[in-house]
């Protein structure tokens, strides 16, 4: 589930033999230990985003009965293809307030 969210996963050594460390995002650190899973970054708004998004996807993880071989890869996005999906989804964001705000000074 992480490889689904990060995309970039590196794992790390861990202090003991049966603790795993994965760094996603190159930022977040998950340490997992048997019944037991840590999460460490150094705060900032943008880390906090990553947290998130990696406690969200342990916690999905958590709740699926599926076998982790049997998720899809991650979707291969070319640089150019996000740029132009990310100016269309900004263009109908706030085409869509813009709208909102012509109407409600009507």
């Amino acid at each position: 589930m992480l490889v689904q969210v990060a995309k970039s996963v590196t794992v790390l050594e861990g202090k003991t033999k049966d603790k795993r460390v994965i760094r996603i995002f190159n930022v977040v650190d998950v340490v997992y230990e048997p019944r037991l899973v840590t999460l460490e970054w150094v705060a900032s708004p943008l880390n906090d985003m990553y947290a998130d998004a990696a406690l969200t996807a342990i916690l999905q993880a958590d709740c699926v009965e599926a076998h982790p071989g049997e998720f899809p890869p991650p979707p291969d996005t070319e640089p150019e293809h996000f740029k132009v999906s990310l100016h269309s989804s900004y263009n109908l964001f706030f085409n869509a307030v813009l709208r909102l705000v012509l109407i409600s000074n009507l």
